[in-house]
């Protein structure tokens, strides 16, 4: 397929890295996707965008000090002891949110992170929170 930027080049399908940058910090991805092999521009599709959209959403999490999706799977199942869906009512977001914030397909609200870090080290406080919202 013709470049459609330089009408020169030829578009392949292949990985090239790329540099994202948050917060003025920056992270090298592979990226696939359609790229010209004489201007360098790309097209990236859905697809493309999906292999490198976790990565760097990870990234952004690390940025922002917030949970990683391990973490959150951690604290919720091994320190508090807690199913997603019990997680879902206690912190809010349901069971598939807690779901997507453990597969990495959604990033913690800060709330919900700052607040899983905290119980992480006082994990007795969860009995709090608990019966307010079984009472509630």
């Amino acid at each position: 397929m013709k470049c459609h930027a330089c009408n020169k080049g030829i578009l392949s399908q292949k990985t090239k890295p790329q540099v994202y940058t948050y917060k003025g910090k920056s992270i090298t991805l592979e990226q696939p996707g359609l790229w010209c092999d004489s201007c360098e521009e790309g097209i990236l599709n859905g697809e493309d965008i999906a292999k490198t959209e976790k990565a760097f959403d990870e990234f952004k999490s690390k940025i922002d000090g917030l949970l990683r999706p391990e973490e959150i799977r951690h604290i919720r199942k091994d320190v508090l002891k807690l199913s997603q869906e019990e997680a879902g009512r206690i912190f809010g977001g349901g069971k598939n949110g807690f779901s997507r914030y453990e597969r990495g397909e959604i990033r913690p609200l800060p709330a919900v992170s700052n607040l899983l870090k905290l119980l992480e080290r006082h994990p007795e406080d969860l009995k709090y929170f608990f019966d307010k919202h079984k009472t509630a």
